[in-house]
């Protein structure tokens, strides 16, 4: 097996004393080896126990956790690719601890010895996510027994990590047990280790070394004094005491123990050294809380804590902070507003304010400070304080984590009302300007409809700054309050609202009204009517309705629908749009009434629109243009004009040829000749489309790119304008040039060629020697030394664009954004993909006259290029060629970052110099002894770096055999045969060179390391993304043979082309297998039922014509059954049809639960009604006839509601008959009616005369004519003929009769 030289650390344990961490130097330990633990070292002494300890012998001599031997059914051993290289063993599933899938294996050992048991272990990315703590080391009475864990076994995602334990076994558990369950098809197993461990008289210091070290740059990179963050001077000396003790221990322990307990000292003394920095608030004083996301202030107001727009004189948003009690449960501040109430946690999140014992954790809070921010710890939830929602009144919860801007607080002193002055308002508003001014995006300041507008951009920032130049507060605060003002109104330019508008997808649709469409979706560009618009105020401040001019409708959301888009004819909220300029010449519109963006999921004709799409996606970019016969053909034109005027000429890969230019110029000067006669918008289109076709022929047109000086210095400039720059640590990055436009020393680079690869390239920095590489899934690296991650093949990609592309995986260098320090990744696509392209200058930091150094650099390569290597007279040996090379190398480099002439002058001075010294060291005579001697030296460094294996480039074990053979054969001729030992030693070494496999596996390898791992993760059964059992099996099979030509080394090109071919046909057909749920009518039905609910919730309630709120439970239990498993990965199709059906039920169900309609009221009242005015018609009453008409009217109105299914306007309908019948009632009089009763009088009305007997003296009476004139207040009078009310009043008795005088 092959020893490693770095120490492996890993987490070791003592059975009988404290646990510690063990670190041993073999993959498989070996006696004499030392293992450092916190206790002392430890020097292996036994042999190992476990036989088959690296699997070469198989699957012998291991048990799974059935019992039984581990078999081939469950267990793989693979031959090589285990942490030293040889052969490891490989679970094929996974179950639980008792299973045949699971190692269960114990060894025993004898009681009072101390023992090292270590092991390597490998579990892929997609692994990690379960199960990992089911693999473990016991101690144990018996040999399956887990009667005390030991440790857990080590895992890293695609990485062999050890795991390693020292312990001492008893004579209650006297054996070690390997209990690995769970290990699925992710985990691989090598180089076991157990065996006896002694421990040495050798003191383990290295941890107090590093704690000495560590509590020392603690000391230097903290300050001493009184201010924030910063430390008193007892803090300060304490933890020196604490070092200085420490450095004594180090130098004058005896045994471990002196060690151990200066650690716990000094790790002691850093901790409470770091948490003693001075805090951001002192105890006598007042403070305000604000939310940094939201900026808005902590308050306590009535009792539950959240935040609020600031109010300097709300007790409830001012605080001081008191040390907890002594003896409470934790340490830290209660903190106390200014009306006496605590905050507290509550429940698992809550946030409350009150009366509270002050001792408990949940009342307790840390102060964390960042400087920048604060965070608000609860000890009781061990979490900070922070917000959901940005917006006053929303509630501050006590379970968040993470520094985001939600959980931070900037905490500022609390100063009075009385206490604010001109310098103290204008400070706090030019905080507010300045924040304003700074989070404008400037690519958003243009003369676009949107965007800033430049001149108030401009006349802001000038206020702001002249404010700050002025001594008068007074003045300076009202300029900068009157800036802010006329900023708020002018930033933004204003679309002209008598202008039509195209609104336009990035992709090229545009959005249109389609007759009779229930959604809104793409339209291809017309020019019809049906595509403009027009834009009006919203009634919301900044948000637009967008009016179709075709239709006069306007874009809106559906109200039944969260995402869902349609024509409205009203100016609803939903109809409110808040348009905002993305980028370039690009808008969002984000509904009011809803929360997401509008875009689509596809970019075809007919794709409907939604409105619930991230700002981010391209599909929510849209181009808003003013609608003209000419538009397009004038952005196409001054597209191409743009693009001529940025290309150059030449023969570099940036530029293109003379001819190409010219043509593309010819067809720009061709369209700006038809403009003036372009008369629809068919023909302005058509010109459009000629110059589109014209910017792309040119695009193409750029000179191919040609290998790049490798002595020259270069930036890798992104089409950002950032450059590749290296980074110590983490992924290699991009940032800006200087304001000078130059390049940082970490921004420039060499290209070192591969020759083996076209345009293949090591990328190096020049700054550190450092290499840029791929390195995981998607990262990049800068590594110290080239590997094949750190190949780079450069490609055109666009135009001058190229990219990087990674040749272990074929995908390219690039980035997520634009912005200067953004990381750059290993895994983006290339063509077509802006954030991936590049470009690759030359770096001069200044031009110099290089005329004689080119012509000595002429002469140094002619004079290379002479240079013969061989041993005879002229010839030179093959050292001296190849360091003439690498001076002229190195000279080029130095030439291209000379920074002056006299430099430059030197650099060639010393070219020509060295140019006659190796003239002079070609052979004066034949020396075949010296040659010789190299030419072995050079094969024996060749064979020793020979890689065995069968990727293309790669030798057979044969090949390399039959080399190193030739070089011992070379090695023993005499002076006498040094010259034919050249010969063949030179025949051999050609025959090495041309006997490299040809045939390229690289790719077949990807595909079946892919696709073995897109198996091992796959899944057999119905749901959501598994697989049919059948389709495993299929491409298992299909795995297994191409494998065995993948690794058949006699295998041809075509063979292993085939082979690939047939492969991706079977990933084609298993990824096609995979099995894909569809929820869409489920989510259909889903809509239907909620659009049920909203369409009968007026009639909610019990009654007639009524849903009972038990219905609407009801239903609502099956829409939150069926939403539960919408999207899951745990139900088959079978259950979602099920869902579907029972879903459709609930909602038939649901409907059947209306209460049929009461109309038995109404249509007794119509039936009344209808008699009354009959009677009159048959004039068996009387009556004026607008009274009539009246109740005629009343009866129509009436009798239509019994047609309604409202139970509400049925109920409306008789409550007003009946009225209204009561008052006809009233105003009708029987013919020929002589007298009317009343139970105190009589009313008569005789040959015209009306009188009134039985009249109680206090009684009066009133005779109106129906038009409410009063005619007599007599008991008796004399009428003309014609109707009249007759009104008797006495006391509270009102009595009111209409009376006809014939």
């Amino acid at each position: 097996m092959k020893h490693s030289n770095l120490l492996l650390t890993c987490l070791a344990a003592l059975m009988s004393v404290a646990t510690t961490h063990a670190v041993a130097q073999n993959y498989v330990p070996q006696v004499g080896d030392k293992v450092t633990a916190e206790d002392g070292i430890y020097v292996v002494q036994g042999e190992n126990l476990i036989p088959n300890h690296s699997f070469d012998e198989g699957l012998v001599n291991w048990t799974a956790g059935d019992g039984l031997a581990i078999s081939a059914d469950n267990f793989e051993v693979v031959a090589e690719g285990g942490p030293d290289g040889g052969a490891y063993l490989k679970a094929l599933g996974g179950a639980g601890s008792g299973s045949n899938k699971s190692i269960k294996q114990g060894w025993q050992l004898t009681p009072g010895k101390t023992y090292l048991f270590s092991m390597w272990a490998n579990r892929t990315a997609s692994g990690m996510s379960s199960n990992t703590q089911y693999s473990k080391i016991c101690a144990a009475a018996s040999a399956t027994g887990t009667d005390e864990q030991l440790t857990l076994v080590s895992y890293k995602a695609d990485t062999w990590v050890q795991t390693q334990v020292v312990f001492t076994a008893t004579a209650e558990r006297p054996y070690c047990v390997a209990n690995l369950g769970w290990l699925n098809a992710a985990t691989s197993l090598d180089c076991f280790f157990l065996g006896e461990v002694q421990l040495s008289n050798e003191l383990n210091v290295a941890k107090l070394e590093q704690l000495i070290a560590d509590a020392v740059a603690l000391l230097a990179d903290t300050e001493e004094g009184d201010g924030r963050g910063q430390y008193s001077t007892e803090v300060r000396a304490a933890l020196q005491d604490a070092i200085d003790a420490a450095k004594g221990v180090l130098t004058g322990a005896t045994i471990q123990a002196e060690i151990n307990e200066a650690c716990s000292q000094l790790e002691a003394a850093s901790k409470v050294y770091a948490s003693s920095a001075n805090p951001p608030f002192s105890l006598d004083k007042k403070y305000v809380f604000v939310n940094v996301a939201a900026e808005l202030y902590l308050t306590t107001g009535g009792g539950t804590v959240g935040i609020a727009e600031e109010d300097v004189a709300d007790a409830t948003q001012v605080f001081v902070l008191e040390k907890a009690p002594e003896g409470a449960a934790a340490i830290g501040y209660n903190i106390k507003d200014a009306e006496g109430n605590y905050i507290y946690r509550s429940g698992s999140w809550d946030t409350k304010s009150g009366t509270v014992d002050l001792t408990t954790a949940n009342a307790i809070f840390q102060i964390v400070d960042y400087i920048d921010f604060v965070q608000i710890k609860n000890m009781g939830s061990g979490s900070v304080l922070g917000i959901d929602n940005t917006t006053a009144g929303s509630a501050v919860y006590s379970n968040k984590n993470g520094t985001s801007s939600k959980n931070c607080w900037i905490i500022k002193e609390y100063v009075s009302a009385d206490e604010r002055d001109d310098e103290y308002n204008y400070n706090a508003l030019l905080a507010k300007a300045q924040k304003e001014y700074a989070g404008i995006n400037e690519t958003l300041v243009g003369d676009g409809i949107f965007m800033y507008s430049p001149a108030a951009y401009a006349a802001y920032g000038k206020a702001i700054e002249e404010s700050q130049g002025m001594a008068d507060y007074a003045a300076a605060l009202a300029l900068l309050q009157e800036a802010m003002e006329t900023f708020a109104i002018n930033k933004m330019n204003k679309p002209d609202l008598t202008q039509k508008y195209t609104i336009t997808q990035v992709a090229g649709n545009n959005i249109g009204y389609v007759e009779g469409a229930a959604n809104v979706g793409l339209v291809v560009p017309t020019g019809a009517e049906a595509e403009q618009f027009m834009l009006e105020e919203g009634a919301t401040e900044g948000a637009y309705y967008i009016k179709n001019v075709a239709a006069e409708v306007y874009l809106a959301k559906s109200t039944s629908s969260a995402w869902d888009t349609h024509w409205s004819t009203e100016k609803a909220t939903e109809s409110e749009w808040y348009i905002s300029a993305y980028g370039e010449g690009t808008y969002t519109l984000q509904n009011v009434a809803g929360k997401g963006h509008l875009g689509s999921d596809a970019t075809a004709e007919g794709s409907l629109l939604y409105c619930d799409k991230a700002a981010s996606l391209a599909n929510s970019h849209w181009i808003i243009d003013i609608y003209s016969l000419t538009r397009a053909a004038e952005k196409a034109l001054a597209k191409a004009k743009a693009l001529a005027a940025s290309v150059s000429v030449g023969v570099n890969y940036w530029e293109v040829p003379q001819e190409a230019m010219d043509t593309f110029l010819e067809a720009i000067a061709n369209a700006e000749e038809t403009m003036s006669a372009i008369s629809s918008f068919e023909e302005g289109q058509a010109v459009a489309d000629f110059l589109e076709e014209a910017i792309a022929e040119f695009s193409v047109s750029y000179n191919p790119i040609s290998p790049f000086d490798t002595g020259l210095t270069y930036v890798l400039k992104h089409s950002s304008g950032n450059l590749l720059t290296f980074t110590a640590s983490g992924n290699a990055t991009m940032t800006a040039m200087t304001e000078e436009m130059k390049a940082a020393d970490e921004q420039i680079v060499v290209l070192e060629a591969i020759d083996t690869l076209d345009m293949g390239y090591y990328i190096k920095s020049l700054q550190t020697g450092y290499y840029f590489a791929r390195t995981g899934a998607y990262n990049t690296v800068w590594k110290e030394a080239p590997d094949s991650a750190a190949i780079i093949q450069i490609e055109q990609l666009e135009g001058r664009y190229l990219g990087l592309k990674f040749y272990i995986s074929g995908t390219f260098a690039g980035t997520d954004d634009n912005n200067s320090g953004s990381s750059i990744y290993s895994d983006k696509v290339g063509a077509g993909n802006t954030y991936a392209y590049w470009l690759v200058e030359p770096y001069v930091t200044v031009q110099l006259d290089r005329e004689a150094y080119d012509e000595a650099l002429q002469a140094a390569q002619a004079l290379l290029e002479s240079m013969v290597p061989g041993y005879k007279k002229g010839q030179y040996t093959t050292t001296d060629i190849k360091d003439f090379e690498t001076l002229i190398a190195n000279t080029k480099s130095a030439a291209a970052k000379a920074a002056d002439q006299d430099a430059l002058n030197a650099i060639t001075a010393q070219l020509l110099a060295d140019i006659e010294t190796y003239k002079g060291k070609a052979n004066e005579k034949d020396i075949p002894e010296v040659y010789l001697a190299q030419l072995i030296a050079d094969c024996q460094a060749e064979c020793d770096a020979t890689v065995i294996g069968i990727q293309k480039g790669q030798y057979t074990e044969a090949v390399k055999a039959a080399y190193q053979a030739a070089i011992e054969k070379a090695a023993k001729a005499t002076a006498a045969e040094a010259e034919q030992a050249i010969g063949e030693l030179t025949a051999a070494r050609e025959l090495y060179r041309s006997s490299a496999n040809s045939v390229d596996r690289a790719a077949l390898g990807k595909a079946v390391a892919a696709a073995e791992s897109a198996i091992a993760s796959a899944v057999a059964g119905d749901y959501d993304g598994q697989y049919p059992a059948e389709a495993i099996d299929a491409y298992a099979k299909v795995i297994a043979a191409v494998k065995q030509k993948y690794e058949d080394i006699a295998q041809s090109q075509e063979a292993v082309d085939a082979a690939l071919a047939q492969l991706d046909e079977a990933t084609k057909a298993f990824a096609a297998a995979k099995v894909v749920i569809d929820f869409a009518e489920l989510k259909a039905i889903v809509a239907t039922a909620k659009s049920a609910m909203a369409t009968a919730e007026p009639e909610k309630g019990e009654g007639a014509g009524k849903y009972p709120v038990a219905a609407f439970d009801a239903l609502q239990a099956a829409i939150d059954k069926a939403n539960a498993i919408v999207g899951s990965k745990s139900v088959n199709q079978a259950t979602v049809d099920a869902e579907c059906e029972a879903l459709d039920k609930a909602i038939a169900t649901f409907a059947a639960t209306r209460v049929p309609n009461d109309y038995s009221q109404l249509r007794a009242l119509i039936a009344e009604a209808k008699e009354l005015l009959e009677a009159v018609k048959n004039g068996q009453y009387v009556c004026e006839e607008e009274d009539y008409e009246d109740m005629r009217a009343s009866l129509e109105k009436n009798e239509a509601l019994l047609y309604s299914t409202n139970q509400d306007d049925i109920d409306r309908a008789v409550k007003l008959l009946k009225r209204d019948i009561a008052l006809f009632k009233s105003l009708i009089t029987p013919t020929a009616i002589d007298s009317v009763q009343h139970a105190s009088w009589t009313i008569t009305v005789d040959r015209g005369v009306l009188s009134v007997a039985n009249l109680p003296q206090q009684a009066s009476v009133y005779v109106y004519t129906l038009s409410g004139q009063l005619v007599s207040e007599s008991a008796n009078v004399a009428l003309n003929r014609g109707a009249y009310l007759v009104r008797i009043v006495h006391g509270d008795v009102v009595d009111t009769r209409k009376l006809m005088v014939e």
